[in-house]
């Protein structure tokens, strides 16, 4: 197995807790907003993939689990959601 480089280890340990602690509630507000669980679930992983990127690039919010919902809510409002968005 193959391990990560330093600053990949740094950015996934940073965002570990806050996944596992936000991650039912993260997919709760994405169900509410998205007619579909598996779109609800892709949009899920976006927001952690961006949230990775985004740390990896430096990016130190003050309040990660305000910030990750910001994600999330940017998410659904991306051209890729709206076909599924409830109204």
């Amino acid at each position: 197995m193959t391990s990560l480089p330093p600053a990949r280890q740094t950015a996934n340990s940073a965002l570990l807790a806050p996944y596992q602690d936000l991650r039912q509630a993260l997919l709760g507000f994405l169900r509410r907003h998205v007619s579909d669980a598996g779109v609800a679930e892709d949009l899920l992983h976006e927001v952690f993939v961006k949230a990775l990127a985004a740390h990896a690039k430096g990016t130190q919010p003050g309040h990660v689990s305000g910030w990750l919902y910001a994600i999330a809510r940017n998410a659904v409002k991306s051209p890729n959601a709206r076909p599924s968005v409830s109204s």
